[in-house]
């Protein structure tokens, strides 16, 4: 599985992209614990494309039945609430 998405270098993209992800939750909170995290995470995100895994394989074919429940369930409620959509 190919994820360069047409970028000819990925060598040198995606360390800087790890990079900046990693500045980026430093500065959230301060916490080294945070891009250990995010590191770990990562880790796991690799290593389950690496056996086979799907990047969006939770629920992602059932997308829209959650979209036209979420806007029934927030129809009623502001129905309820006496509110017009």
């Amino acid at each position: 599985m190919n994820f360069s998405f047409g970028i000819k270098n990925t060598v040198s993209i995606f360390p800087a992209i790890f990079l900046f992800c990693c500045i980026g939750i430093y500065s959230i909170n301060s916490l080294p614990t945070d891009v250990m995290f995010i590191a770990f995470f990562g880790l796991v995100g690799y290593g389950l494309i690496k056996l086979g895994f799907e990047p969006a394989f939770l629920g992602a074919a059932d997308f829209d039945r959650f979209i036209a429940k979420d806007d029934e369930i927030i129809a009623r409620l502001m129905n309820q609430l006496g509110l017009k959509k």
